[in-house]
């Protein structure tokens, strides 16, 4: 849809999303393959779907991709941390000191979720509360823009939910006809 929403922000893309009784203004945009990627947590199992620790929390989006559900408050939130690549689902994992699960893709085409493309500058506008303080507005831009990340709101059914094999970078040396170390 390419209608444009009239904010304090100025001209924007809206989507009307059918789940909600609300018209929410979101940076609409599938990506070319309809999928985002999730890095699951040990407890989760994408054979019965994903969805959000709490889907009626009230903790703000700013704050959830800032902080997390693991930080010292330890407040679940309603969104579902994704990303717009594997790249970057790679990326976490590595960076990730927690156990980790497999790495899964949504299929966004099908599954019944509002997006929320964080990494664009005016949706996190939109999305920066009353109450989010400096560091917490300052880590939402970094960890959203660092892992080009999504948030979806909703449930994902399983059918939605693929486990993407690993794809791990060939030996250099191997490549080259040199024998590895």
């Amino acid at each position: 849809m390419n209608s444009t929403f009239l904010s304090p922000f100025g001209l924007l893309p809206i989507a009307t999303q059918l789940t909600t009784s609300v018209i929410t203004p979101v940076y609409q945009y599938t990506p070319p393959n309809g999928k985002v990627y999730r890095l699951l947590r040990p407890d989760e199992n994408p054979q019965f779907g994903l969805y959000a620790k709490n889907v009626n929390s009230i903790v703000t989006a700013a704050y959830h991709v800032a902080w997390g559900s693991h930080y010292y408050k330890k407040m679940d939130s309603k969104y579902i941390s994704t990303c717009l690549t594997y790249d970057n689902a790679r990326l976490i994992e590595k960076n990730n000191n927690q156990a980790n699960g497999p790495i899964v893709s949504i299929d966004v085409t099908r599954a019944p979720v509002i997006m929320y493309h964080v990494w664009n500058a005016i949706v996190r506008q939109q999305l920066v509360e009353k109450g989010d303080d400096a560091p917490t507005v300052s880590n939402f831009k970094k960890f959203a823009e660092a892992n080009n990340e999504v948030l979806l709101v909703g449930t994902v059914p399983p059918n939605c939910v693929t486990i993407e094999p690993r794809i791990t970078a060939p030996n250099p040396s191997v490549m080259m006809g040199l024998s590895p170390m």
